[in-house]
């Protein structure tokens, strides 16, 4: 028997094979999404099940002779080819998801050994609201249930890979801080009165503070990732061709069409025009 070595490598590659499985396929197989308090037990089936240990105390989660202690903010990842069990000696919740795989070639070696995988979850918040969302899916029937299950898996997935620990795999996963901002630069970036003061107050810190730690994450300014998101954006409005330069100056948060049209040049080595033109 093979037991597959546990490692936040494989973590990345478990991650990226179900995201890549999930997307391809018409029918996301969940066979199981709750909460549970009990003990933690899965008959020899051919099964993926994400485990999070969400609160409680220590457990411990055995597959095949693989064994692994586990802590709230920890995710396992394992199969259930040999069956699996979990225990705790005082109270835990923990929050499975478990997908049929015995259809699906890309998971054949699974059934090879025990596969048993544990990192931290960095954000917790965001990857119960992404389970959450599985939970709600789960059970229901009706003629949309399986592309908005499929949605739900999607987001669910990539929140797990958002959310391992940071090293894991080269994948950098922003601060809660900076991805408030971002999130306020990619929603409000047409707003031509848009200011650094309000980009910081989005990330609760002070303009100092906040525009060092944006500069360390990203490697640029807030302002300057600013204009090259609206810059970015400009070009995709040049490209459907429907929009005037000075139309789509304002729609990507320019005052000033001539200032747009230097700043795009900068950029994109391209005047807006000539780059129309060459769409």
């Amino acid at each position: 028997m093979v037991i597959i070595c546990v490692g936040m490598d494989n973590i990345c590659a478990i991650l990226e094979k179900a995201l890549q499985w999930a997307g391809r396929i018409d029918s996301v197989p969940v066979v199981f999404a709750r909460p549970c308090r009990s003990r933690m037990l899965t008959d020899a089936r051919p099964l993926l099940e994400f485990y999070l240990h969400v609160s409680g105390d220590d457990a411990e989660v055995t597959v095949g002779g693989r064994r692994q202690c586990v802590r709230p903010g920890d995710l396992i990842v394992m199969n259930a080819h040999l069956g699996n069990r979990g225990h705790c000696m005082g109270t835990w919740c923990y929050w499975c998801v478990s997908f049929r795989i015995d259809e699906c070639s890309v998971f054949d070696f699974l059934a090879d050994g025990p596969f048993l995988l544990k990192t931290r979850v960095r954000r917790m918040p965001a990857v119960k609201q992404a389970f959450s969302r599985v939970v709600r899916e789960y059970g229901r029937e009706d003629p949309l249930h399986r592309f908005r299950m499929k949605s739900a898996v999607l987001s669910f997935l990539a929140a797990l890979w958002e959310n391992v620990t940071p090293g894991a795999t080269g994948f950098h996963a922003h601060s809660s801080a900076v991805a408030k901002c971002l999130e306020k630069i990619h929603v409000d970036y047409p707003d031509r009165n848009l200011r650094l003061d309000e980009l910081a107050a989005a990330a609760h810190l002070s303009v100092d503070h906040f525009g060092r730690l944006f500069r360390r994450e990203l490697g640029v300014s807030p302002v300057k990732y600013l204009t090259q998101y609206r810059i970015a954006r400009a070009r995709e409005l040049l490209q459907r061709g429907d929009l005037s330069v000075k139309e789509i100056a304002s729609e990507v948060g320019f005052r000033d069409p001539l200032h747009f049209s230097r700043v795009f040049a900068a950029l994109t080595g391209y005047s807006p025009s000539r780059f129309k033109q060459d769409a």
